[in-house]
């Protein structure tokens, strides 16, 4: 299986304002992973509070589920969310990484 490899793509014979194209164009991509992570953290809490609805007979139930099960559920969407959570530090290291690596063109834009 290969691993895929981020390349930073650097444009010097085009000019300062591709240049800060291209800078900007590479966090943005790092922020729509992070976006991407925050939405995943919310679909399980969203998941989370409908199967404690449902557990409180609020919501209309799609199987029953009781005791042990119920909990197994519970202690389960709380672990996709502990994922999704070190994810989202991940990806939010990433963008930092970014940001600091294309300082050099943002700063010489604000010039």
């Amino acid at each position: 299986m290969a691993k895929s490899a981020r390349t930073k793509v650097t444009v010097t014979s085009a000019g300062p304002t591709a240049t800060l194209e291209v800078a900007t164009s590479l966090i943005d991509a790092e922020l729509l992973d992070v976006l991407a992570q925050i939405e995943a953290l919310l679909r399980s809490g969203r998941e989370l509070q409908q199967e404690l609805l449902r557990l409180r007979g609020v919501a209309l139930p799609s199987t029953r589920r009781g005791g042990p099960r119920a909990r197994t559920m519970l202690e389960e969407l709380v672990g996709s969310m502990e994922a999704d959570n070190r994810q989202l530090s991940r990806v939010l290291r990433a963008l930092r990484a970014a940001i600091r690596r294309e300082t050099h063109v943002l700063n010489s834009r604000q010039r």
